[in-house]
């Protein structure tokens, strides 16, 4: 298949983007910087440069494309709009073509918000204002005749060049502090980038669509437990500061809640429909690893 990948020298997109050249189809990826397309050229990936904020750079390519995967974000003025607007233009794309394309679309568990029960697809989304605009995306995106709509909700991403989790190595073993919102009892619902990435392939390479999945390992520890871990590895005492939501809010915005969300999943729907089950053990599990991953990416050039 041809596959057009937005964000694709993003955490996500790049990942994504060499699952599906290892699984045999032509990759072609979409970059803001002239000197990030090298980095997909390595990768047997066909890059193109060009930005959200103009469609008309690429939307000819993805017309020509079987499969739209839209993993990019960009945190501007209007996030929600831009974002909207690019749904919109895959959707004319559609429209306006022979064939009903596939596009899948990266939306996240924060739509859901925190919750005590055990999280499914059928669960009424109640996002936190950081991302309060993706639940009328991700219905565009699966409720549109023109479109065979995908829409994938990863929890927090780990593994390799690593995400959130990032943030946490460096506030303990580097700044030896961690300011913890709430008391760190939440459990952030956790998943490998090669796991979720295997769920887009699984996603577009089978005859669905229409269809919402929560991509998340099942078990995860809480905040507090991945901390006191992660302080194994640092050779000084490290400072906790807990902070409560709302002094986090005035603080860092709506972004506080995010990092207080507690959330716990049954992924069943994935497995049965997707064939999909993540072959990795768990963020805390392995943790050794994901250290050391993440300590080799500081002094990498890969890292910038």
């Amino acid at each position: 298949m041809k596959v057009f990948i937005t964000g694709a020298t993003g955490y996500i997109g790049f990942a994504a983007a060499k699952t599906f050249r290892r699984a045999g189809h032509h990759v072609i990826g979409l970059t803001r910087s002239s000197e990030k397309s090298n980095q997909l050229a390595k990768e047997e990936i066909e890059p193109l440069i060009g930005s959200l904020q103009d469609p008309s750079n690429f939307i000819k390519t993805a017309a020509q494309s079987d499969i739209i995967i839209h993993a990019a974000v960009d945190y501007c003025n209007d996030t929600a709009a831009l974002d909207k607007n690019m749904i919109e233009n895959f959707i004319d794309v559609a429209r306006n073509s022979d064939k009903i394309q596939k596009l899948i679309y990266t939306s996240g568990t924060w739509v859901y918000g925190s919750s005590s029960e055990t999280l499914t697809e059928e669960n009424e989304t109640k996002a936190i204002k950081a991302v309060s605009w993706r639940p009328e995306i991700d219905r565009l995106v699966i409720d549109n005749p023109y479109l065979n709509g995908i829409v994938i909700r990863p929890g927090c991403v780990y593994g390799g060049k690593g995400d959130l989790t990032n943030d946490l190595f460096d506030a303990v073993i580097n700044k030896k502090s961690v300011d913890i919102i709430g008391d760190g009892t939440n459990r952030w619902p956790m998943i490998h980038v090669d796991d979720l990435t295997n769920a887009y392939l699984l996603a577009a390479e089978k005859g669905i669509s229409n269809k919402v999945f929560n991509i998340v390992e099942e078990t995860s520890a809480t905040l507090n437990e991945m901390v006191t871990e992660i302080k194994r590895f640092s050779d000084s005492s490290v400072n906790l500061n807990f902070i409560p939501l709302e002094k986090a809010i005035n603080t860092i915005g709506d972004f506080a809640e995010a990092l207080v969300i507690n959330q716990k999943f049954d992924t069943s729907f994935a497995r049965d429909i997707l064939g999909w089950a993540p072959k990795h053990l768990g963020f805390i599990n392995e943790l050794k690893l994901y250290y050391s991953a993440w300590k080799a990416y500081q002094s990498s050039s890969d890292n910038n």
